[in-house]
């Protein structure tokens, strides 16, 4: 497959001004309970410098390390693979969540190449498919929502997408103030802003001067502003929010997914096809469609999707738990 014309000036795109706000650093940022997550920074950092290959085969035994490990993550991701691939035998879901972990481990390593790697190693390493529907896209002067989901892969994701226009992310806050902050510093090395929960009315404006947003497709953000729609054929509480911004900013909604690729190939950023038939659809068959489309590449490539996160923690009413 040819690489990708990323230096073509189809893709030239004028953001309007950036509105974001100061980042305040925390006033116990070098208290010593924190000191680990500048030692961890230290280690992404020596990782993004490492070959490709060898920083996946070293990702790759991390992670088989960790699967060892009987942990409340992995005990998560059999769960979720015991719903969502019920055909498969114990052990070769075992297998499956061996690969999921080094998935994890290298997305550790990719992490760090997203905020310290160099751009001309991120374009060797980028294939892009159907970046004709961005470019049509961006000369509509519209804003933009790329719509996509949890997968192993998502902060280097953001990352590529900027090399070919200008962009922001979404994303909720950590826990933690210092990884917090330390996390959105770094993103900010690439990304325009991210943008928060808080930051709702800011989303709207940037869309109606034509920004380029992505926004996760498969948060569970409970009950309020969503339906059940089917996830691998389970009722799966998705939010309506996305098809109700988009008619209220007249933005383009494009789904928009990124994969490693095997054997060492680098990634692919695939860019669909612009949704255009929300506008008269209802929210289920909104929501039914967008999750067909996660689905899908979680079929595909199921090592990378996010299998450690809840995604049917949210259930309809009276129906129990499906992680006690």
């Amino acid at each position: 497959m040819p690489r990708a014309d990323l230096h073509s000036g189809r893709h030239q795109f004028i953001l309007a001004a950036n509105m974001s706000q100061p980042y305040e650093k925390p006033r116990n940022f070098h208290a010593p309970q924190y000191w680990w997550l500048f030692i961890a920074k230290a280690i992404l950092w020596i990782g993004s410098k490492l070959p490709y290959r060898i920083m996946l085969a070293v990702g790759n035994r991390l992670g088989w390390l960790i699967s060892h490990f009987n942990t409340k993550n992995k005990r998560i991701i059999l769960r979720n693979l015991s719903l969502c691939f019920p055909n498969l035998s114990p052990l070769a879901r075992e297998q499956l969540t061996t690969r999921c972990w080094q998935s994890h481990a290298i997305a550790g390593f990719e992490t760090a190449m997203a905020w310290w790697g160099s751009e001309r190693r991120l374009r060797q390493l980028l294939q892009v498919k159907g970046e004709h529907h961005l470019y049509d896209a961006l000369a509509s002067k519209r804003g933009i929502m790329i719509l996509t989901g949890h997968f192993t892969t998502l902060e280097l994701a953001g990352v590529m997408l900027s090399l070919l226009t200008p962009c922001y992310s979404t994303a909720k806050h950590l826990r933690n103030p210092v990884a917090d902050y330390l996390v959105n510093q770094a993103r900010r090395q690439h990304l325009k802003n991210t943008l928060f929960p808080e930051n709702l009315k800011q989303v709207h404006q940037l869309l109606r001067q034509g920004a380029v947003i992505s926004f996760l497709l498969d948060q569970d953000y409970g009950t309020k502003g969503s339906v059940f729609a089917p996830f691998f054929n389970i009722p799966t509480a998705t939010t309506n929010a996305i098809p109700r911004i988009a008619k209220m900013t007249n933005s383009i909604v494009i789904p928009t997914f990124f994969y490693r690729l095997p054997k060492g190939q680098g990634y692919q950023l695939e860019f669909q096809a612009p949704l255009t038939y929300y506008m008269e659809n209802t929210p289920l068959e909104n929501a039914t469609f967008f999750n067909q489309a996660v689905e899908k590449i979680a079929k595909r490539y199921p090592e990378q999707y996010g299998w450690t996160y809840k995604r049917f923690a949210t259930r309809p009413k009276d129906e129990p738990s499906l992680y006690d």
